[in-house]
C-alpha cells in the first residue's frame, strides 16, 4: 500500500477517536450527578453534653447501649488509653470547669475519632493522642525518650500516659494550686503508682512512701522543701543517664545544695567520680535517695554510729575497697579506738569519721586543703581538744599492727599487743590453777568429814549417776545450742566442720537427755522409791506458808526459820520447772531436728515457732539453774564450798536439821517407834 494511503487512514482512526470523546463527555456532562453517601455529621460541644451532662449515668443499660453504635470487625486500639481512675476521667463532663481549662470546651480537638450516626458513636473511642497538636513540642519527645512510654510501647497497664499525670477534661496550669503538676501536687501524682501498694516488688516500688517521712517532704515557708520534678526530669524519667543517674546526682542536689556540691567534687569521692568510677559514693549512697532524712534525726543514715557503720563502715570495710587504696586498717581502728567506743554506746559529743575527714570535701591526708594534713591536723583535733599537743602529729591516725608496719608506733602497738595476749592466758591460767587445786584440795577435806560423820540416805548410787548424766547432757546442750546462736567457734576449724561438730554434739546430747528422761519417768512410775519421789513433790499448802515465813524471816519480821520437809518449795520449783523444760525441749527439738518429715503434716511457721519456743525456753532454762540452783548447791554460805551429797548421797543430821528439819522428825520419829518395837518384842521374847 502506497505511504500516503497509510497517513489518510491514520489520521482518520485519530479524528474516530477525538470525535468519541467529546461525544462521551457531552453525554455525561447532561446527565444528573449520582447520589454521593454524606459524611457522618461533626458533633458539636452541645451534641455531646445531651449525653454527657449527667444523663448517661442514670439511664438503663439497654438504653445506653442504643446511644452507640457496635465497634466494627477489625477495631483495633491505636494507643493505649489512661488509666480511668488516675485520670479522672468520667462520663459526666463539668463544662463550666472545662471551660476554664488550658484545652477548653471543644471535645473534637481531642476526639477527633468521634463522628454521629444516628445521633450515636462507636462504643469504643480511640485514645486521644496528644500528639495530634504537641507533635514537634520538646516535651512530646521529651516523654518519648523516657521510661514510661518505652512502658507503654510493652504493653505495661501501669505505664501512665499523659492523662494519667495531668488529667483529661480539666487540665490546668502547673501554677495553678488545683492541678496535679503543680508543685505541690506532683509527689501525690506520681505517688499514685510509685507506693507499695501499687507496684509491689517493682523498681522504686516505695518511692513516695519513703518520700513522705523525709526532710525533702517537709515545707519552709509553706513550700514543700523538694518533690518529684526537681530531681527527676519531669517527662522524660529514666533509669540511667538522667539527673538521678550516679554520675549526676551530686549536680542534681547541687541545685538546692550548692555548697556541698562544691565541697564534694573538691574531695577524693567527687573526684574518683569524675574520672568514671563508679565505685566511688555520691549524694544518695550516704544519704539515701527517697528517704533522706535530717542530720539529727536518729534514724537518718547519717546520725550518730549509723554513719560510721552504716555510711563509711559499707565501704571502708569491704576487703576490695580497702586493698584497693590502702586503708586496710581504717575502719576496724576507728571502731577500737575510744571516739568508736563511746560513739557505738551512743555518746554523740565522740568524733566521728566526719568530725575528722569532713563530710563532703573530703581530701588525702597529704593535700595540703585536708584536715587531716600534717599542718593542720592539731587545729582539727583541737576542735574538741584545744590543748591537745604537738605530739598528734607524730604516729598514724588508724593504725595497723604489724612488726613490719612502715611506722615505729605501729611496730610498737603490735608487740606490745601481742605482750597482753601471752601475759593474759599466762597469769590467768596460773590463778585459775591454784584456785582450782585449792578447792579440790578443800571438797576433799569436805567429803571425807561427811563420810566419817555418817548421815541420812538422800541420793542413792543410781541417782546421783542420773544427776550426772541430766548434768553432763544439759550442759553440753547449752553449750552446743548457744554457739549457734551466738557464732561461737572452735578456733582453727573452718565454718563447715565447726557447724558439723556443734550439730553431732548438740544432738547426741540431745539423745542422751532424752534416755534419761525416759528412765526417769519409768523410775518414778515402777519403784516405789520413786513414787514416793513424785509424791513428795507435789505442791502443797504448807509450800505457800514457808515462802511466805522465808521472806518474813530474811526480813528480820519473824525469828523462825521455814521448816522443809523431804523437799523444800525451792526444790519442788526446781523439779516441776526441769520436768516442764524437758518436754518442751525434747518436742520442739524433734521438730526442728526432723522438720523434712514434720512439714508433711504441719506449716512452715509451725517449724519457725517452734524454732522460737526453743531458743526461749533453752535460755529461761539455763538463766534458772545459774540463778536458782547454782546458787543452792555452791554460792549459799550455808554449804561452801559445795553440798556434796550429789556425790555422796548423804546428808549429816546438822544438815538434816537445818534443811529438812520436818523430814528429820519424822524420821526420828519413826527410828524412835522401830526401837520401841524392838523393845517390846524383846521383853515379850524374854
Amino acid at each position: 500500500m502506497p505511504r500516503a494511503i497509510h497517513l489518510r487512514v491514520v489520521v482518520f482512526l485519530f479524528l474516530v477517536l477525538v470525535t468519541g470523546f467529546a461525544l462521551n463527555l457531552a453525554i455525561a456532562q447532561n446527565q444528573p450527578p449520582a447520589q454521593a453517601t454524606p459524611p457522618p455529621a461533626r458533633p458539636t460541644t452541645a451534641d455531646c453534653m445531651g449525653c454527657h451532662d449527667g444523663t448517661v449515668e442514670g439511664i438503663a443499660p439497654a438504653d445506653r447501649a442504643s446511644m452507640v453504635q457496635a465497634v466494627p470487625s477489625g477495631w483495633k486500639l491505636l494507643r493505649r488509653k489512661a488509666d480511668l481512675k488516675r485520670a479522672g476521667v468520667s462520663l459526666t463532663i463539668d463544662l463550666e470547669k472545662m471551660k476554664k481549662a488550658i484545652h477548653g470546651a471543644e471535645c473534637m480537638n481531642c476526639h477527633a475519632d468521634v463522628a454521629l450516626t444516628n445521633n450515636a458513636h462507636l462504643s469504643r473511642l480511640q485514645a486521644v493522642d496528644c500528639n495530634n497538636c504537641h507533635l514537634h513540642d520538646e516535651i512530646t519527645h521529651a516523654y518519648g525518650d523516657g521510661e514510661h512510654a518505652a512502658a507503654v510501647g510493652r504493653g505495661s497497664p501501669l505505664a501512665p500516659t499523659c492523662a494519667d499525670c495531668h488529667g483529661a477534661h480539666t487540665i490546668m496550669p502547673a501554677d495553678d494550686p488545683a492541678s496535679p503538676m503543680n508543685r505541690e501536687n506532683v509527689a501525690a501524682a506520681c505517688g499514685q503508682c510509685h507506693t507499695t501498694r501499687v507496684l509491689p516488688g517493682r523498681f522504686r516500688t516505695g518511692a513516695y512512701d519513703r518520700w513522705l517521712s523525709s526532710i525533702h517532704a517537709q515545707k519552709t515557708n509553706g513550700r514543700v522543701n523538694s518533690t518529684c520534678s526537681d530531681c527527676h526530669d519531669v517527662h522524660t524519667v529514666l533509669y540511667a543517664g538522667g539527673p538521678t543517674s550516679k554520675p549526676n546526682v551530686s549536680r542534681t542536689c547541687g541545685r538546692c545544695h550548692q555548697r556541698e556540691r562544691e565541697a564534694y567534687e573538691t574531695g577524693v569521692h567527687g573526684q574518683a567520680l569524675a574520672r568514671g568510677d563508679l565505685s566511688s559514693p555520691t549524694c544518695t549512697d550516704c544519704h539515701g535517695t527517697h528517704n533522706v532524712l535530717a542530720r539529727g534525726n536518729p534514724e537518718s543514715n547519717v546520725y550518730g554510729f549509723s554513719a560510721v557503720a552504716g555510711v563509711c563502715g559499707a565501704c571502708h570495710q569491704a576487703e576490695r575497697v580497702n586493698r584497693r587504696y590502702g586503708i586496710l586498717s581504717a575502719y576496724q581502728s576507728y571502731c577500737q579506738s575510744y571516739h568508736g567506743l563511746a560513739l557505738r554506746k551512743g555518746d554523740l559529743r565522740a568524733a566521728n569519721c566526719a568530725s575528722c575527714h569532713g563530710a563532703h570535701a573530703i581530701l588525702n591526708s597529704t593535700d595540703p586543703r585536708s584536715s587531716l594534713n600534717k599542718r593542720n591536723l592539731q587545729r582539727t583535733c583541737g576542735a574538741c581538744h584545744p590543748d591537745i599537743g604537738v605530739g598528734v602529729n607524730l604516729g598514724k591516725l588508724h593504725p595497723q599492727l604489724d612488726r613490719h608496719a612502715a611506722t615505729i608506733g605501729e611496730k610498737v602497738q603490735w608487740w606490745v599487743r601481742w605482750f597482753y595476749l601471752l601475759l593474759i592466758p599466762g597469769v590467768l591460767g596460773f590463778m585459775f590453777l591454784h584456785n582450782l587445786i585449792d578447792w579440790i584440795k578443800k571438797v576433799r577435806i569436805h567429803l571425807a568429814h561427811r563420810r566419817l560423820e555418817g548421815g541420812y540416805l538422800r541420793l542413792t548410787l543410781s541417782e546421783r549417776v542420773a544427776h550426772i548424766v541430766l548434768l553432763t547432757s544439759f550442759s553440753t546442750l547449752v553449750v552446743s545450742g548457744f554457739a549457734l546462736t551466738f557464732g561461737w567457734k572452735i578456733p582453727g576449724l573452718s565454718g563447715t566442720l565447726n557447724e558439723e561438730i556443734r550439730a553431732d554434739v548438740h544432738r547426741v546430747a540431745a539423745v542422751v537427755m532424752t534416755l534419761w528422761f525416759i528412765y526417769h519417768a519409768a523410775w518414778v512410775t515402777i519403784t516405789k522409791r520413786g513414787r514416793g519421789y513424785v509424791l513428795a513433790m507435789i505442791p502443797r499448802l504448807q509450800d505457800g506458808y514457808d515462802l511466805l515465813q522465808f521472806f518474813a524471816y530474811n526480813l528480820g519480821l519473824s525469828s523462825q526459820r521455814p521448816k522443809a520437809d523431804r523437799f523444800s518449795y525451792v526444790e519442788k520449783m526446781e523439779y516441776l520447772a526441769m520436768m516442764w523444760g524437758t518436754v518442751v525441749m525434747v518436742l520442739t527439738g524433734a521438730i526442728l531436728w526432723f522438720e523434712e518429715f514434720v512439714l508433711k503434716f504441719l506449716p512452715l511457721w509451725a517449724i519457725d515457732v517452734a524454732h522460737i519456743i526453743h531458743l526461749m525456753e533453752a535460755i529461761l532454762a539455763t538463766l534458772a539453774i545459774i540463778i536458782w540452783h547454782f546458787y543452792s548447791v555452791l554460792f549459799n554460805p550455808d554449804v561452801a564450798p559445795m553440798a556434796t551429797h550429789w556425790l555422796t548421797g548423804r546428808l549429816t543430821e546438822e544438815e538434816m536439821e537445818h534443811e529438812h528439819p520436818r523430814e528429820l522428825e519424822r524420821i526420828k520419829r519413826e527410828e524412835w517407834r522401830k526401837k520401841m518395837e524392838e523393845a517390846k518384842e524383846k521383853k515379850e521374847g524374854e
